[in-house]
């Protein structure tokens, strides 16, 4: 690199490699069997990975009352999205974090007969709030509320998104 009377000032060096996408995918194949064999699970992330959390998996917003049997022949009882996020919202003190495709601010979260569910004063009385005015709620009162939407350009044209899910 020169300066611009022509006198050398530093260098610059570059390394070139090609890697072509089949190595990738085979490398990210046998890293990833590694994490599952090892119990590691090593996921290049937005968010670092933590220890020690608990991971309530949901197979519909809002399921049915009743159990399901499962293949072991036990019964369970598979909980309601939208209640148990209500709560958890409701609840919180510190911190609220909610990442995903949409997060529509007018969605009810306490619907029909969730309502019997409530356990405490405190979710009776903001059971009629949507999404958006529990947020707001409970960030002027000092809870730390960070969202992270996925991005959809279609949301930009329709206000719904391609798909109908708010994801503005």
């Amino acid at each position: 690199i020169k300066n611009p009377r022509g006198k050398q000032q530093g260098q610059l060096k570059i390394d070139v490699k090609f890697q072509d996408a089949a190595s990738l995918v085979v490398q990210y194949y046998k890293e990833s069997l590694e994490d599952i064999l090892m119990n590691q699970y090593k996921i290049d992330s937005y968010f670092e990975m933590r220890s020690g959390c608990q991971v309530d998996l949901y197979s519909c917003a809002r399921n049915l009352p009743h159990k399901v049997h499962l293949s072991s022949g036990a019964l369970y009882q598979p909980g309601s999205c939208y209640l148990d996020m209500y709560k958890t919202i409701v609840a919180a003190q510190k911190f609220i974090y909610i990442t995903g495709w949409s997060v529509w601010t007018k969605l009810q979260l306490v619907r029909g007969d969730d309502v019997n569910s409530l356990e405490t004063e405190e979710e009776h009385s903001y059971c009629g709030l949507s999404l958006g005015e529990l947020l707001k709620m409970k960030a002027d009162d000092g809870v730390r509320v960070l969202i992270m939407v996925w991005s959809d350009i279609s949301s930009a044209v329709t206000g719904e998104g391609m798909m109908g899910t708010h994801d503005q």
